[in-house]
C-alpha cells in the first residue's frame, strides 16, 4: 500500500534565476493536489558575471538549497520528478559544469529549458490555476527573462516569446547602487519597451481577452499596489504610475518604506517594476489580473500527462514528421528495429524508458533533413531539431535528439558527446550506436527487410543472419564491417555472422 501511494506522488523542481522552488503533489481523479511547497531565494542571476561565470558564493548557495530539496524527494520515484533550469542556466558560459554539480546535489536529472518551452509550461500552469475558458495572454517576469504567451483553452499557446529582461538583471543593470532617480527609472522602462518592441505587433491583437501576469514579481506588485492604495484589485497602469511617483520621493532603495515590500524582494523590486511598467505600456495594457499558477504548476501538469501516456513530445514529433514530409513507413521500421535492439541491450547499457522514448523519436526524425537536401541530410536534420521550437522538449532533450540525428550515419563524432550534459554523454553513445545499426539494417528501404537475430554480449551485440545470407549481400556485410570498427573505437563489440 505504501508503494502504491508513493507512485501517486509527483514533484516539480523549478530552478529560477531568483528563487528555487519545489512542489510536491498527489494525482487523483480530481487532478493534482499540492501536498508540500519549498522555496528558497538563491539569486542565481546576481552571481553571473559578464563572461557568463557563476560566482563561488552563489554556486555554494544553490548547491546547499538543492541538497535540502534532495531530502524531501527521497521517497518519490525518479520518473515522477521533473527538475528544470531556466534563464540563468541558459546564459551560463559552461552550464554543464554547474549542471553536473547541481544534479549531484539534488540527486535527480536537471533539464535546461528553452525560453519558448519555459513559456509554454508557464502558460499551462496559469490555465490550470485560473481554469479560464477564455483566450489568455500572460506575462511572466522572472529573474533573468520575461515570457509573453497567448493561446486558446485546451491548446498549447499559439504565440510564445522569451525576452532577455528579468527583475534581477534589470536591477543590477539600472539600479546597481540602489540610487533612485526619475532618469534612471525612465531609462529602465524605455529599454524594457525597446526589448518588447519587435514582438509588439504580434501580441497587440491578443490583448482584448483575459490578460494576466504570473510569477513572484507580479504577485508582489499587486499586493503592494493594493496595500498602498494605488489599486483596488490586480495591476493597473494608473496604479503603477502612482507607485513610481511615490518611490521618487526616496533617494536610495535602502531608504524605501513601502507597505507590503518584503525585505527578500527589495533588491529586485525596481527592476521588476520598471519591466512590468514598460511591458504594459508597449502592449497598451491598462489593467491585468494576477495568477498564482507558474512554471512549476505547468511542469506538474506536463509530468502527469507523460505518466498517463499523453506526452506533448509525441505530438511534436508527429507534427515535425508531417511538416518535413518524412516517409512514415521507413521511419516506423527504423524505430521498431532500434527499439528492439535497445531492449536486447537495456540490461547491459541500463537503457530505461526515457532512453527508449528518445531513441524512438530520433529514429522517426532521422530523415527530416532530406527536406533541405540529400547531401549531408543528417547535418541538416540536426540543425532543424536544434533550432526548432519543439513543444514538450527541454533544450537538453532537443540537443540530445540533434546529436543522435547528426551522428546516425557517416562518421561518428564521438567527441561531440562532451558538448552534452554530463548525465547524457554515456546514454548518447549507446543510443547512437543502436540508431546507426538500425538505419544500416534498413538501408535497402524494403517493406519487409531481413532482420537478424540479436543477442547481447558482455560488451556489445551479436547479429546472426540465415546461413549464407551475408555472402549473398556483400554491401550489407561491408556496412556492418564499418560499423564494427566504429563500435570498437567506442569501446564495444559488434559481431555478425
Amino acid at each position: 500500500m505504501e508503494s502504491e501511494n508513493a507512485l501517486q506522488l509527483a514533484a516539480a523542481v523549478d530552478l529560477g534565476s531568483n528563487s528555487f522552488h519545489l512542489v510536491i503533489a498527489a494525482s487523483g481523479g480530481a487532478g493534482l493536489k499540492v501536498l508540500d511547497r519549498m522555496k528558497e531565494r538563491v539569486f542565481l542571476a546576481s552571481g553571473l558575471d559578464a563572461k557568463g561565470k557563476l560566482s563561488d558564493e552563489v554556486v555554494e548557495r544553490a548547491l546547499t538549497c538543492l541538497a535540502r530539496f534532495r531530502q524531501r524527494l527521497e521517497d518519490i520515484p525518479m520518473t515522477h520528478v521533473r527538475a528544470v533550469g531556466t534563464n540563468t542556466f541558459r546564459a551560463a558560459k559552461h552550464p554543464k559544469n554547474f549542471l553536473a554539480l547541481a544534479e549531484e546535489a539534488l540527486g535527480r536529472r536537471i533539464e535546461i529549458l528553452s525560453g519558448e518551452e519555459e513559456g509554454r509550461l508557464m502558460y499551462h500552469g496559469v490555465r490550470y490555476d485560473l481554469g479560464t475558458e477564455e483566450h489568455l495572454l500572460d506575462i511572466d517576469i522572472g529573474g533573468g527573462s520575461t515570457e509573453i504567451v497567448c493561446g486558446l483553452p485546451g491548446e498549447d499557446p499559439h504565440l510564445a516569446e522569451s525576452l532577455s529582461l528579468g527583475s534581477s538583471s534589470w536591477s543590477d543593470r539600472f539600479f546597481d547602487d540602489g540610487n533612485i532617480s526619475r532618469k534612471r527609472f525612465q531609462n529602465a522602462v524605455l529599454e524594457a519597451r525597446h526589448q518588447v518592441g519587435p514582438v509588439r505587433e504580434s501580441f497587440l491583437s491578443h490583448t482584448a481577452g483575459k490578460v494576466t501576469a504570473s510569477s513572484g514579481t507580479a504577485l508582489a506588485m499587486a499586493r503592494i499596489l493594493k496595500e498602498n492604495q494605488f489599486s483596488e484589485e490586480g495591476i493597473t497602469l494608473e496604479g503603477l504610475s502612482g507607485l513610481v511617483e511615490d518611490l521618487l520621493r526616496f533617494d536610495n532603495l535602502s531608504d524605501l518604506k513601502l507597505v507590503g515590500l518584503k525585505e527578500a524582494r527589495r533588491r529586485t523590486f525596481l527592476g521588476g517594476l520598471s519591466i512590468l511598467f514598460g511591458v504594459m505600456q508597449e502592449l497598451e495594457i491598462s489593467a491585468l489580473q494576477t495568477s498564482e499558477g507558474a512554471l512549476r504548476e505547468g511542469l506538474l501538469q506536463n509530468l502527469l500527462g507523460r505518466l498517463q501516456q499523453k506526452d506533448a513530445r509525441a505530438r511534436t514529433v508527429a507534427s515535425m514528421m508531417k511538416r518535413y514530409g518524412v516517409e512514415e513507413g521507413q521511419a516506423s521500421e527504423v524505430a521498431e528495429t532500434a527499439s528492439g535492439l535497445a531492449l536486447t541491450l537495456h540490461k547491459i547499457w541500463d537503457l530505461g524508458e526515457d532512453e527508449l522514448r528518445l531513441l524512438r523519436w530520433a529514429s522517426e526524425l532521422h530523415e527530416i533533413g532530406l527536406a533541405v537536401r540529400h547531401t549531408g541530410y543528417h547535418r541538416h536534420g540536426a540543425y532543424l531539431v536544434r533550432n526548432s521550437d519543439m513543444p514538450g522538449f527541454s533544450r537538453t532533450e532537443s540537443q540530445l535528439l540533434a546529436f543522435l540525428i547528426r551522428n546516425h550515419r557517416n562518421r561518428f563524432h564521438i567527441e561531440e558527446t562532451e558538448e552534452l550534459a554530463s548525465a547524457d554523454q554515456e546514454r548518447a553513445l549507446h543510443m547512437t550506436l543502436v540508431l546507426r545499426l538500425a538505419t544500416h539494417l534498413h538501408r535497402m528501404r524494403r517493406a519487409q527487410p531481413v532482420t537478424p537475430h540479436a543477442k547481447a554480449l558482455k560488451d556489445g551485440l551479436e547479429l546472426e543472419y540465415l546461413e549464407g545470407w551475408l555472402e549473398q549481400h556483400p554491401l550489407t556485410e561491408m556496412d556492418l564491417q564499418r560499423e564494427a570498427k566504429i563500435w570498437k573505437n567506442a569501446g564495444y563489440t559488434l559481431r555478425f555472422r
